[in-house]
């Protein structure tokens, strides 16, 4: 009975590392800016770095869904959208020309990256 307990620890130990996976934060800026100057409504434009292959998902849905961004007038439009896509704010940073620049981070498993 103790070698059944000791085979099954051993199995369960041995399966639970080739199943754990490790995590990715990845990283993209959505700037905002007024669309002119007599109204309140906003430009909002995703980026996602000059190397791309650094922000490259073997689900192609990632990117199309980040672009939906692109189509929003206002900045809490922006924030609630990528919240609700699991984005996590982590700062904004505003410029005298009334742009808003907000970072924000996922976690990720490497397996749902290309080239990791």
């Amino acid at each position: 009975m103790n070698k059944l307990i000791i085979i099954s620890v051993t199995f369960l130990a041995a399966s639970s590392s080739v199943f754990s996976q490790t995590k990715m934060e990845k990283f993209c800026e959505v700037t905002t800016r007024p669309k002119n100057g007599f109204t309140i409504k906003r430009v909002a434009v995703i980026y996602f770095g000059e190397q791309l292959n650094l922000f490259n998902f073997k689900d192609s849905t990632v990117i199309t869904n980040l672009q939906k961004v692109n189509n929003f007038t206002s900045d809490a439009d922006v924030l609630n959208y990528m919240s609700g896509l699991g984005w996590q704010f982590v700062t904004v940073v505003s410029t005298v020309n009334s742009w808003e620049n907000f970072y924000f981070k996922k976690e990720f498993d490497k397996s749902e990256l290309a080239g990791q």
